[in-house]
């Protein structure tokens, strides 16, 4: 996204442009979660994902031949499409092998893993710039090493194609606080990555220190991630996700009045860090609530919200960037944090995080809880 976002920049795009462009892959994998359920159950696990893979690996190739604002957002829009489609089953695997007692500290690892993989991102910039075909063959090799792990991992356990349809409005009925937190993780995540390399360039910093704050950001997530998780497991769902979205707006406030270096850099990798977090919690949610064989479907309906939230994000913070300047960025993410902390509040939009989502009688229960077992409450 960022090697993408710079390209465009130098191709002299608005941000109002980039943002928009930044949001046809999430419109992909917006797409393709209302198939999933269909397209694991066709092709299984493993085809599901290596074949996104797959193909994934021949679009990003076509990018640096086929330049321009419309031929990128159609492109990125089939990337998005694979990207999802791997994406949405690989946690809905992990999801479903989970112990519900140790689930925060699985995906608190899972995310900090995913997170390094995005800080790396950015720091390939810094190698290989962002001209001409070779960054863009880095891509596609570190994607080809995903494919190969598809390939040697033993195959699941446990069958996550959902047996029953979970249309996105009964997974917001039944984990609306979960839901709303991806929206807001999807606009926060996407709009750092995208628009700090952008924001960067704006206030006249080069391009590397631009790559700079947003491995800073990302490294954030790395460190934070785990220790989220491991409270998650201690102190209860909600009450970290509260938590998370509350240092997520006061860190985006206090980063468009802070100049000092040092502090500059932590509170990019605190902001970084939180707003990864509100997703993370989500899916751990989304994991304790519902049963196995309705995972692969509601796992793609939190991916629909969280990708709402990233195509809404980057167009709605580009055009304010435009319009009123770089600050614009973390003065508009601290305003959409902060009101997902005002409805919480007001609201109390969750129920008991405990309450399962069962399936009809007759069909095999989850592995890692007993029927009618209490589950975690906050």
């Amino acid at each position: 996204m960022p090697l993408v976002a710079i390209s465009l920049e130098t191709d002299g795009l608005s941000s109002t442009l980039i943002g928009l462009n930044a949001a046809a892959p999430a419109l992909g994998i917006l797409t393709v979660t209302l198939f999933t359920r269909t397209l694991v159950s066709w092709l299984g696990v493993r085809g599901a994902m290596f074949g996104s893979a797959v193909l994934f690996i021949g679009l990003i190739l076509l990018l640096p031949h086929w330049r321009g604002f419309w031929p990128w957002f159609l492109v990125r829009y089939l990337i998005g499409l694979c990207t999802g489609l791997f994406w949405v089953v690989a946690e809905a695997w992990l999801n479903a092998i989970t112990p519900n007692s140790i689930r925060g500290r699985i995906f608190g690892a899972y995310s900090a893993l995913g997170a390094v993989g995005l800080a790396l991102g950015p720091l390939l910039i810094m190698v290989w710039g962002t001209n001409g075909d070779a960054p863009f063959q880095m891509v596609a090799v570190i994607f080809a090493c995903a494919a190969i792990a598809v390939c040697l991992l033993p195959p699941p356990s446990v069958r996550i194609a959902s047996v029953r349809s979970l249309g996105y409005f009964t997974v917001m009925k039944y984990a609306p606080l979960a839901t709303l937190a991806a929206i807001v993780a999807g606009f926060l995540v996407t709009v750092q990555i995208v628009l700090v390399p952008i924001y960067a360039a704006r206030v006249n910093l080069s391009a590397d220190t631009g790559a700079a704050m947003l491995a800073a950001v990302l490294t954030g997530a790395v460190i934070i991630q785990p220790i989220v998780g491991w409270m998650t497991d201690k102190l209860g769902r909600e009450r970290i996700l509260v938590l998370s979205a509350i240092a997520a707006t006061v860190s985006a406030a206090v980063l468009w009045l802070e100049d000092s270096s040092f502090a500059h850099w932590v509170l990019l990798a605190v902001w970084g860090g939180t707003a990864a977090a509100l997703y993370s919690v989500s899916l751990i949610m989304i994991g304790d609530q519902f049963e196995i064989q309705s995972l692969a479907a509601a796992g793609a309906a939190l991916h629909g919200a969280y990708h709402f939230g990233n195509i809404v994000g980057p167009a709605v913070v580009g055009v304010a960037m435009d319009r009123f300047g770089p600050s614009a960025l973390m003065t508009v993410s601290g305003m959409v944090s902060g009101a997902f902390v005002a409805a919480v509040s007001l609201r109390r939009l969750s129920g008991p995080v405990g309450k399962r989502t069962h399936l009809p009688v007759g069909l095999p229960q989850h592995p890692n809880s007993a029927p009618g077992k209490r589950q975690h409450e906050d």
